[in-house]
């Protein structure tokens, strides 16, 4: 997001103020990073998402007390930009004391009424009350902001999902909720994750021995490494050992995947990078020969178009966020169905041999992609 703020300040005569929310135990307090200052809020939102919306109106009022404790008038604030569902209630506190002001409100993956997030999500109570308090908060705002088709898709198609959804985990959320509404606002928008090109673009590569594969991912069930590695132990069990694996990343299914590279002898092929500051990502991304992230549930990682941006190529499956800015004569190319390894082995194969180029479809520089939601505001 704060790529996003930068590019927003860069492209418009707004002054933009951000707020951060913490838990009301947090210590966090207000702070600057990269130019902008980030002040520290702690609303009384519901937590773990539990009956998310509940304190809608007392959080819309404390946040228009924030924004008059450092010197903003709610009457001068033209655009609350909401973050996801949770924090629509900012927006709204704004519009009660000032009408002109518009509410707006982003998803960025394909759960966009978060039904899976946090605790007891499961339940059936839950995620009725939170399904409803989200649809009649979409139907409020001013516009509803999709990271790609696909998140914009689920949005719409609700209470069913989109037709090329696949998700379990989401797909069972909705099994709850067949006799809602359908959102009936189409105040939609999409505004695709951008790439700061000032920070991520190629450089002379400098010769290596290896092809190195590189993904960026925690390790979660849905980022679906496992895919990847299971392609690469194909790759290396033909031969191809002068490739090597970099995986950056931490998360739940991480041992499971180190489990497996153990037991298939993979370790002396396998890279395990620390964690990289997002000033330094660029030299990572450029090290490599080919991005692959093998998600099955991703509304558009950033990570996609970050590598190409440094002229890496990268690979995902086909229907999810990043599969569109693809050029469609070139997807079979670089997608595949979701948990097929042995595609993505060939693809990968083939990608070894031939270095091919890939040619995007949509633009990915965020500052043109801001300047576009920049005249789009003005209009509504």
């Amino acid at each position: 997001m704060l790529d996003q703020v930068k590019a927003i300040k860069r492209n418009s005569n707004f002054e933009v103020v951000v707020f951060k929310t913490n838990p009301l135990n947090s210590k966090e307090e207000d702070y600057d990073i990269d130019g902008v200052h980030v002040y520290s809020i702690r609303p009384l939102l519901m937590p773990s998402y539990i009956l998310n919306g509940l304190t809608e109106g007392l959080v819309g009022k404390m946040f228009v007390r924030k924004l008059r404790e450092v010197g903003i008038k709610p009457e001068n604030v033209a655009f609350v930009h909401c973050h996801t569902a949770s924090h629509a209630a900012f927006g709204f506190g704004v519009r009660k004391v000032n009408p002109k002001a518009k509410a707006l409100i982003q998803f960025h993956d394909l759960d966009p009424y978060t039904l899976r997030n946090g605790k007891w999500a499961e339940k059936r109570w839950n995620i009725r009350y939170r399904a409803k308090k989200s649809l009649e908060a979409f139907e409020r705002a001013d516009l509803l902001i999709s990271i790609s088709t696909p998140v914009q898709d689920n949005l719409l198609a609700f209470p069913k999902a989109r037709p090329e959804e696949i998700y379990p985990s989401y797909l069972a959320r909705l099994e709850h909720l067949k006799d809602f509404p359908s959102l009936k606002s189409r105040k939609t928008y999409i505004l695709y994750n951008g790439v700061d090109t000032s920070l991520f673009y190629p450089e002379i590569k400098k010769k290596h021995d290896y092809f190195t594969i590189g993904c960026i991912g925690n390790f979660q069930e849905l980022k679906d490494h496992i895919t990847l590695i299971k392609a690469f132990d194909i790759l290396i069990k033909k031969g191809y050992t002068s490739m090597r694996l970099s995986l950056l990343g931490t998360g739940e299914m991480r041992t499971m995947c180190e489990e497996y590279i153990c037991e298939h002898g993979l370790e002396e092929y396998v890279e395990w990078p620390k964690e990289v500051p997002h000033t330094e990502l660029p030299d990572y991304y450029r090290s490599l020969d080919l991005f692959v992230l093998p998600s099955v549930y991703e509304g558009f990682g950033c990570v996609y178009t970050e590598a190409y941006a440094c002229g890496v190529p990268f690979m995902g499956v086909y229907n999810q966020g990043a599969a569109e800015v693809i050029a469609p004569e070139e997807r079979f190319k670089w997608l595949i169905q979701p948990h097929d390894h042995r595609q993505l082995a060939e693809n990968i194969e083939k990608q070894y041999k031939e270095h091919g180029v890939q040619h995007l479809c949509r633009p990915y520089d965020i500052d043109e992609l801001i300047k576009e939601y920049i005249e789009y505001l003005h209009k509504i």
